[in-house]
């Protein structure tokens, strides 16, 4: 993809974002010493990275709720002076293709920390032309109400696909594993 200006590819990027289920954000960029134009820019998810330990009082009653959870997605893009455009030089992985993808937002991750003991976990449903698992992470609330503790879009129902799944989850939901999983 090419893009006029900057700006072009943040709207691309962030309605693209939009469109998936997160925000983004503009991370480092490099400019032109003679001409101060820009010449490389990373936008990145706004989960992207991970918090550094945090340093207040332990005795703390309400942390902060994490929103960092070491999300990947990111384009970068690179001004060809040749073309006088931005190219996308990056694009979420190396194949410029997704494979799998987990959501989890704060809320989920809230409510995973006080009722994931149980994980309902369902592979049921499939999408798109190519039979896409859509897998759920689900549980019961106080409420007896079912609670989405996390979504994914898996590019197959491989042992590889299943490991990065429950690896990443358990990453996106920090310091607590499931005492049960039920699945089909």
């Amino acid at each position: 993809m090419e893009f006029d200006m900057e700006q072009e590819a943040y709207e691309f990027y962030n309605a693209y974002g939009g469109r998936v289920g997160f925000s983004i954000q503009m991370e480092y960029f490099s400019n032109s010493r003679k001409t101060e134009k820009l010449l490389t820019r990373l936008f990145t998810c706004y989960k992207e990275g991970v918090r550094k330990k945090d340093r207040r009082d332990k005795h703390t009653t309400t942390p902060r709720v994490e929103t960092r959870t070491g999300c990947g997605a990111r384009i970068h893009i690179k001004y060809d002076e040749a073309k006088g455009k931005y190219l996308v030089d990056n694009f979420l992985d190396a194949e410029q293709m997704i494979t799998n993808i987990l959501w989890a937002d704060p809320k989920m991750i809230t409510d995973y920390g006080h009722f994931g003991d149980v994980v309902t976990f369902d592979t049921t449903y499939k999408l798109l032309h190519g039979n896409c698992p859509f897998a759920l992470f689900l549980g019961v609330n106080q409420h007896q109400e079912t609670t989405v503790f996390g979504a994914a879009l898996m590019y197959d129902e491989t042992s590889d696909s299943f490991v990065w799944l429950f690896d990443t989850f358990l990453k996106a939901m920090p310091g607590k594993i499931p005492k049960t999983i039920l699945t089909d």
